[in-house]
């Protein structure tokens, strides 16, 4: 249906940068939009009728120490990612403002009618949320980056290869946001077929389990 957006992507960013949303639908249509707010991202998506959300952003602080474990598993497994401490360590230091706009984020959808595949019931409702990794998408998807490649021409071409016209996509941003959206998409598809789930099946990350390009 016209301006429906059933799978959709966000990026998280601190007061400033916001949030930038793409959303996807079962076809080529593609569309964008930046919020200043979590209450104004969600409002766009709701006006896009979507049932899958993928954020960039972590679902939760750790529950101790200075990294959760699926960014422990995903170093294990040789891709690189932001660790996320537990709140006291976090403490009140402005470099994780983008952290907990994060987790504002997640709880507005919460209030929204959105599910976290965090928890069991999660994966068998309407309306569904799961963080991700758009350095980890592209990796699984499409390869190591290549040397001197820049990221988001590289993450670009990702997106062209799972048929997504990323050309009306501003900034890397908007491109990330993409990333997001295709789990999204992939989710709602395959279930869990084509995801892994780094940590373990407590943890709220997706991430494709493929290591190569499709062919």
């Amino acid at each position: 249906m016209p301006g429906q957006f059933p799978f959709a992507g966000i990026d998280v960013g601190g007061s400033s940068k916001g949030f930038h949303l793409v959303g996807l639908c079962d076809g080529d249509e593609i569309t964008s939009f930046r919020a200043s707010t979590p209450d104004q991202a969600v409002e766009k998506i709701k006006q896009w009728s979507t049932i899958s959300v993928a954020i960039d952003a972590p679902i939760s602080w750790a529950k101790d120490g200075k990294s959760r474990p699926c960014e422990r598993a995903l170093e294990v497994s040789g891709i690189r990612c932001f660790k996320t401490p537990s709140r006291n360590l976090a403490g009140e230091k402005p470099f994780y403002d983008w952290v907990k706009h994060g987790l504002m984020l997640y709880d507005a959808l919460r209030a929204a009618g959105y599910y976290s595949i965090c928890k069991p019931e999660g994966l068998r409702q309407e309306k569904i949320l799961m963080e991700t990794f758009p350095h980890a998408i592209a990796t699984r998807l499409q390869g190591a980056r290549p040397r001197g490649l820049s990221k988001v021409v590289f993450r670009r071409a990702v997106l062209r290869c799972q048929e997504v016209d990323e050309t009306a996509l501003s900034n890397i941003d908007f491109v990330d946001a993409a990333l997001c959206a295709l789990i999204a998409r992939l989710f709602f598809r395959g279930g869990m077929n084509d995801l892994d789930r780094p940590g373990g099946d407590h943890c709220g990350m997706l991430i494709p389990i493929r290591s190569s390009p499709p062919n």
